[in-house]
């Protein structure tokens, strides 16, 4: 197990899925394409040729070996008796062997060759068995060249462009040459043959490996439109997908590629890469294992099963595997950038290091390790070191968009003030970075003192805290691309936040107390230095929402009621799924709150060292149920058993499994009436089918193996038709006095008929408060009536009284606003009024945090931090106000007369 992600955790993968999806249900042929398989000037042969290239054949066309080669090629049957056969053009047999990783017999097949095709396969096997300069003798052939420039078939400008990609992967000194293999591309495409999906496909590939996703996607579309059964655009698109974490895409690919064939082995690669996406390498091993087991071993299989063993921690596998591999290929770094990738993802930074150094000095002139290494030293805050991997990668491939991205913040970074604390080194450009890293520089360090006391474990380093100053340049930050939407990510030794401020919503995210995110982040930073990096998803989120130290909202109260009433709370596997995968607009929010739930189960059950004990077991690395036995002498299925009850006791306590359901009451009043009866069998008639039809609609969707219906999502059962007037209610309540519905039906009409007031009222807000003390709805209603008499005149006495009533319930309702500082301001403008000056700099602190671009709000906290007699606290608002209205002179006397103040201080 692993903290697959902080950052999914705080909404990455809401936000790459918001976007479009890559991935379409199907793509149909391009009109050209069908116009030109139908012409009526081609021969059997050429139709049948034609229907082949673009993936429209059906047996009939599969008559002649090379036919079958070629799609026994894109069905991934490498070796399929179709490529012994006498005859069959020796480029389609080699690709097969070639896919295979049997670089030997390739290289022996091709001695003497002058077909370009064919060289590009050798120099290709040349270079995979190390064998560099022999590689790159034909990479530098003179026909490459004139073949770029002006060769007239596809073929031949494919086999130059691949052997030009080649030289640029193994000579630095070509790196220059990029541009080339595009223009080139786009002669054959646009002068050769614009229908042929070849061409399309090899661009997509070299947009795919520099990253440029946009351009990439619209260039797999047209390949598809030209081929609707190209395995490897298809497999490109799930690529593209997953990055974005966008599994319903890569789902789509994955079944498209089993309808090419249904063991299609990329097929299984990307259900891997989106088990391992998910933190399932168990699982990722299980669907490589039918292609593991093939005698066509395809090239790149032991390299995904040495990913599996390292997001398994199962170090000393992966290194066998990869031995395994390098005795095959070793001069290819291919397959430990693939196992280094999955430890920088898993946060295994030491061994991750370790892998892709390997891999950048077997290949050094490639520039996907440096740029790797650039990547995860970004991540593991070693700035000087990211600066100067990443400026290698981007020498030795200036267009990969990534790096260059990524490079360019790096050195921003480099460039940016810091403010360093005890425990904290806080990064900030000019400007409105610097107004909000200034107002919480002061206040980290306590925050680190409250949790590590509380998780009792310290990181090892000083954490890099970025404050980005938009959007932008926060997407860059976290993932390399500037197409992300959430607020903060720590990704371990580092996190990175943009600034609260509203705009427009690709500049800005809006409000929101930076601290409270700040401690969520921190907390992810403990608990995986106290892991090791090794905590599931779901204990990451848990211990970090749990430390917020806020009550839940009402909202989720009624989501986690609601889930525990309809028997779809997640057990401990569905809730790491329902963070990555979720299949319902509400999973991600119910598994962040059922994890803190989960949480206070474990701290009233077994205790809060027993907690701890079980975060620090996952630093061994082993699983979820060993660690759960060892903290709690339970297992999973055990622990969740437990929860589950437990949960109906908090349920109740909340309020919210009122007994009897409104429903059962509503019921007393039709018996016997029976149109009322009809109506209602006729009403569950109705649900049923409702319920059977959402079953026959699940069917035959992506994964629909494992669908169930949840009764969450069932048509809710049919009230009676009848009406509950208020004297069946005031009946039923004196049967059942603590019934918090009936309590709030009767608070609600009162409220709608403006008899609020009443003492019944407010002897029954009362007594919703204490049925349903989760509410808050009780709470603003006070804190309204207080301020309401506050301001109308009265005694001394009964204004305090009404002060004090109101603060109570302020309290209660900004505990649980985290984008409105509202209740803040209103807090401190009451305790100012008390004298509680200690109080009101706080609630004035926290509403500044909230909108820390508010003059008005800097204004008061100013003032209140005067009269307090903290002049530095004073003097950070009033700097503020200077940079946020320049033109005010005011804010400069103001700011000199509190130098002097605080001149004279010392």
């Amino acid at each position: 197990m692993r903290a697959v992600a902080a950052c999914l955790a705080l909404g990455v993968a809401a936000g790459a899925r918001a976007q479009q999806s890559p991935v379409p249900e199907a793509i149909a042929p391009d009109p050209a394409v069908l116009e030109s398989v139908r012409a009526d000037y081609l021969t059997r042969e050429e139709r049948s040729d034609l229907r082949v290239r673009h993936g429209l054949y059906d047996d009939l066309d599969l008559d002649l070996p090379a036919r079958r080669a070629r799609i026994a090629l894109e069905r991934g049957r490498l070796g399929d008796p179709v490529f012994a056969e006498a005859g069959l053009d020796p480029a389609l047999s080699l690709r097969a062997l070639s896919l295979q990783g049997r670089d030997k017999e390739v290289v022996a097949a091709t001695e003497g060759a002058s077909r370009l095709a064919l060289l590009a396969l050798r120099a290709e096997s040349l270079a995979r068995l190390a064998r560099r300069d022999e590689a790159l003798a034909i990479a530098r052939d003179p026909r490459v060249a004139e073949a770029l420039a002006s060769g007239d078939t596809v073929e031949a400008v494919l086999a130059a462009v691949d052997l030009r990609a080649l030289e640029i992967r193994l000579d630095a000194a070509a790196s220059g040459e990029f541009e080339s293999l595009f223009a080139a591309l786009g002669r054959a495409r646009d002068s050769i043959d614009r229908l042929d999906p070849a061409v399309r496909l090899r661009e997509a590939q070299l947009l795919v490996e520099r990253h440029a996703r946009l351009e990439a996607a619209k260039a797999l579309s047209e390949t598809l439109s030209l081929s609707p059964r190209s395995a490897e655009a298809w497999y490109l698109l799930g690529g593209l997908a997953l990055d974005g974490f966008d599994f319903v895409g890569a789902a789509r690919a994955a079944a498209a590629l089993r309808r090419i064939d249904p063991l299609h082995h990329l097929a299984a690669f990307l259900e891997a890469r989106m088990r391992l996406r998910s933190d399932d390498p168990q699982g990722a091993l299980e669907a490589l294992a039918p292609v593991l087991a093939r005698v066509d071993l395809p090239r790149e299989a032991l390299a995904f099963r040495a990913a599996c063993e390292a997001a398994r921690y199962d170090f000393d596998a992966m290194r066998a595997t990869l031995a395994e591999v390098d005795a095959r290929a070793p001069g290819s770094a291919e397959a430990l950038v693939l196992a280094g990738r999955q430890l920088v993802f898993d946060r295994q930074y030491e061994e991750a290091r370790e892998i892709l150094e390997r891999a950048a000095a077997r290949e050094p002139a490639w520039a996907v390790p440096r740029a790797e290494l650039g990547l995860l030293s970004m991540q593991d805050a070693r700035e000087e070191r990211a600066l100067e991997d990443l400026r290698l990668a981007v020498r030795l491939d200036p267009h990969d968009e990534r790096a260059l991205f990524t490079l360019t913040l790096a050195e921003e970074l480099a460039g940016w003030n810091r403010i360093e604390t005890r425990h904290f080194i806080i990064r900030h450009p000019d400007g409105d970075a610097a107004i909000v890293a200034a107002l919480l520089a002061d206040t980290l360090d306590a925050m680190h003192e409250e949790v590590c006391a509380r998780l009792r474990h310290e990181p090892s380093q000083k954490t890099i805290i970025d404050v980005m100053p938009d959007h932008r340049s926060f997407g860059v930050r976290v993932t390399g691309l500037p197409r992300i939407h959430t607020i903060a990510v720590c990704t371990g030794p580092t996190i990175a936040i943009e600034i609260p401020k509203e705009g427009a919503r690709d500049k800005h995210l809006g409000l929101f107390d930076p601290l409270a995110v700040l401690r969520h982040e921190y907390t992810h930073t403990v608990t995986l230095s106290m892991t090791r990096n090794r905590i599931p998803h779901w204990l990451t989120e848990a211990v970090a929402v749990a430390l917020e130290d806020t009550p839940r909202t009402f909202e989720t109260c009624q989501l986690l009621a609601a889930a525990w009433r309809s028997e779809t709370l997640f057990d401990l596997e569905e809730i790491n799924w329902a963070f990555v995968r979720p299949r319902k607009p509400t999973d991600r929010a119910q598994a962040y709150a059922q994890g803190r739930w989960m949480v206070e189960y474990i701290e009233v059950r077994y205790g809060w060292d027993a907690l701890c004990k079980l975060l620090f077991s996952y630093a061994d690395g082993i699983g979820e149920e060993d660690a759960l036995r060892r903290a709690f002498g339970v297992g999973r299925a055990e622990f969740f058993d437990g929860f589950r009850a437990w949960a109906a006791g908090e349920v109740r306590a909340w309020g919210l499994d009122p007994q009897p359901p409104l429903r059962a009451l509503a019921l007393e009043l039709v018996a016997g009436d029976e149109a009322a009866e009809n109506t209602m069998r006729e009403a569950e008639a109705r649900r049923l089918q409702a319920v059977a039809d959402a079953w026959a609609s699940a069917i035959g969707r992506p994964g629909s193996e494992r669908f169930t219906l949840p009764r969450a999502a069932w048509p809710a059962k049919p009230m009676p038709p009848v009406q509950l007037d208020d004297a069946s209610v005031r009946a039923f309540l004196a049967r059942h006095p603590d019934h918090p519905d009936l309590i709030e039906i009767l608070l609600r009409r009162a409220r709608g008929s403006g008899a609020i007031e009443s003492e019944e009222t407010r002897e029954l807000l009362e007594r919703y408060a204490r049925a349903r003390p989760v509410d808050p709805f009780p709470h603003r209603l006070w804190a309204q009536k207080a301020l309401g008499r506050g301001g109308t005149g009265g005694e001394d006495g009964e204004l305090e009284r009404d002060a004090e009533r109101a603060l109570r319930h302020l309290v209660e309702l900004d505990l649980r606003a985290d984008k409105d500082n509202s209740y803040a301001l209103a807090i401190a403008r009451l305790r100012r009024g008390q004298g509680d000056l200690a109080g009101a700099s706080a609630s004035a602190e926290r509403a500044v945090r909230m909108n820390p671009f508010d003059a008005s709000v800097r204004e008061l906290a100013a003032a209140i931090a005067i009269e307090a007699g903290e002049m530095r606290r004073a003097r950070l608002h009033v700097s503020a106000l200077v940079a946020l209205e320049p033109s005010r002179e005011l804010h400069r006397t103001r700011l000199e007369r509190l130098d002097a103040l605080i001149a004279s201080e010392k």
